[in-house]
């Protein structure tokens, strides 16, 4: 017989093989086409998490009326400016998190995405100033300060394709 079924009494499994024992390349084929399709379903799920994610997962109409709310806040008063930076940051850090972007920090993602989007480079400064409002409890953030940070902070959005 050309094809048959032998048992591997050590496993229990039943091999289909040729009469001289070795895998039928009808079985070689098949193992090669099993491992192929995994192996693209498994590139697919890295490359719809890393930076080229789903552009469509952002809710844009809802991105720009956070956004335009934050510009609002600028114009009002030190203690809503302070708001403004605060909020522009975190809209950045959700609009990394949902592109897809690792990092257990907001800068853990920035390093990560600063290579795709060279404009998170000059977010730095924005970022840091956000720190500084968040951990200093007198800090107090300028007109102009907020001007540069909410600059930077849209021109990321922009290249993330969020705005």
């Amino acid at each position: 017989m050309f094809f048959q079924l032998i048992l591997d009494s050590s496993s229990g499994a039943i091999t289909p093989t040729s009469s001289s024992g070795i895998p039928t390349p009808l079985v070689i084929v098949f193992v090669v086409a099993i491992f192929l399709v995994i192996l693209f379903v498994a590139i697919g799920k890295l490359r719809s998490g890393s930076s080229e994610g789903n552009w469509d997962t952002f809710n844009k109409e809802k991105m720009r009326k956070s956004w335009n709310e934050i510009q609002s806040l600028a114009d009002q008063s030190p203690i809503t400016r302070k708001l403004a930076v605060m909020e522009a940051d975190k809209l950045v850090d959700h609009a990394l998190k949902t592109v897809g972007f690792p990092g257990e920090t907001m800068a853990d993602r920035m390093k990560v995405a600063e290579y795709k989007h060279p404009k998170i480079r000059e977010m730095w400064g924005a970022h840091k100033l956000r720190n500084q409002l968040a951990h200093e409890a007198h800090f107090t953030v300028s007109e102009r300060q907020t001007r540069d940070a909410l600059r930077a902070f849209e021109a990321v959005l922009r290249s993330l394709k969020a705005l």
